[in-house]
């Protein structure tokens, strides 16, 4: 009797630290942003999820109220401002660099800074950022340290 007590005990516990999971999850703010570089692991563009061409770098690093980054060719910066998981990036600015090499990266660069734009929440999990547009994640993003380790 006293085991299955336990048990019954156990199960709880572990649901109510599970809920407390989802729950803080569920509440991301700023703080869950800031001061961390973030680097594209994956972009949905039209429907279509794809890798950043190889040999680019797509980043952002948040920080108080602005976003700054590689967009591939072009450094870029942007306002940003949070409510709970709720995101709204403004529109950005950039270096005005032309780069040919690899094919592809100048279109890569547009939709990676319209879709930045188009973000309206983020889910931060340990080392991953998502970025969604009505409910569809657009930028999946992995905290540089692990990304690059």
């Amino acid at each position: 009797m006293q085991d299955e007590s336990l048990l019954r005990w156990g199960v709880l516990a572990a649901a109510l630290v599970g809920g407390i999971v989802l729950i803080a999850a569920a509440f991301a703010s700023a703080d869950d942003l800031s001061g961390r570089t973030w680097v594209a692991e994956e972009l949905t563009i039209d429907g279509t999820t794809t890798e950043p061409l190889p040999g680019t770098v797509l980043s952002a690093l948040f920080d108080n109220s602005s976003v700054s980054g590689i967009a591939g060719c072009n450094s870029y910066f942007a306002g940003f401002g949070t409510d709970g998981s709720e995101i709204r990036i403004g529109l950005t600015g950039s270096t005005k660099m032309l780069c040919a090499e690899p094919p592809g990266i100048m279109r890569q660069e547009a939709e990676y800074l319209r879709l930045l734009n188009l973000a309206d929440e983020f889910e931060v999990d340990r080392e991953s950022l998502t970025l969604l547009a009505d409910g569809e994640a657009i930028i999946v993003f992995a905290e540089a340290d692990v990304a690059e380790g």
